[in-house]
């Protein structure tokens, strides 16, 4: 199964990737921001794309390229603050 996590740099999508990951038989694909892999034991096991998050052009094209079966996306919470200021109001 293909199976994609934004912001797999961060606690929650590291820690899913290697949970994912001990399930086996698994394609797994990340973004972020950068253009590495935090954790050194995903290196070898994740195809990283960088994209950014808030480019809904970027992502579009990321997911289609990516084509993937299931989609997680705790890298969502990280970018609250940046999408949705304090006035609770959508501004993206």
């Amino acid at each position: 199964m293909r199976v994609l996590i934004t912001g797999i740099n961060g606690f929650v999508g590291g820690h899913l990737a290697e949970y994912l990951l001990a399930r086996g038989n698994i394609d797994l694909w990340g973004f972020s921001r950068g253009t590495s892999l935090a954790l050194p034991q995903l290196r070898e096991r994740v195809r990283l794309l960088s994209v950014d998050p808030i480019d809904p052009e970027a992502m579009q094209q990321a997911i289609g390229e990516v084509q993937p079966q299931v989609i997680y996306r705790p890298g969502w919470a990280a970018l609250c603050p940046r999408i949705i200021p304090r006035s609770g109001r959508y501004t993206a």
